[in-house]
């Protein structure tokens, strides 16, 4: 199971020797955090870390050239993990959601503020 698991993110590294160690390392903390080869969080981890690097191809070259520790890549969270197009999305969508409950805000401030009148208005 490990050394199929080791082939995936090979595949996802490239070719070379330190492509192979890069991919071992990761193996390794992924096994070390969770243990059992056959817990299915360990294999979850495993896909999760491969759909990632197939993803985005920036990580693995910050893996092989020694930019980003494996034992951090194994670790990262989903934030982390993300290219920066979704970093960017996120960003905005953020920032959007942010002025829209400010706007409301400021809206509901202003609703407060309105004084009703206490005396009836006659109509003709």
């Amino acid at each position: 199971m490990r050394e199929r698991c080791i082939a995936m993110l090979l595949k996802c590294l490239g070719e070379g020797e330190k492509a192979e160690q890069t991919a071992k390392n990761i193996e390794l903390a992924i096994h070390e955090e969770i243990g059992d080869a056959n817990d299915h969080r360990y294999r979850s981890r495993v896909r999760s870390r491969v759909a990632n690097l197939t993803r985005n191809k920036a990580i693995a070259k910050e893996l092989v050239n020694d930019r980003l520790c494996p034992r951090k890549f194994a670790k990262m969270s989903a934030e982390e993990l993300a290219t920066p197009q979704m970093k960017e999305l996120r960003d905005h969508l953020c920032e959007d959601t942010m002025e829209e409950h400010m706007m409301g805000e400021k809206e509901k401030v202003g609703f407060d503020n309105i004084k009703k009148n206490d005396t009836a208005v006659e109509t003709e």
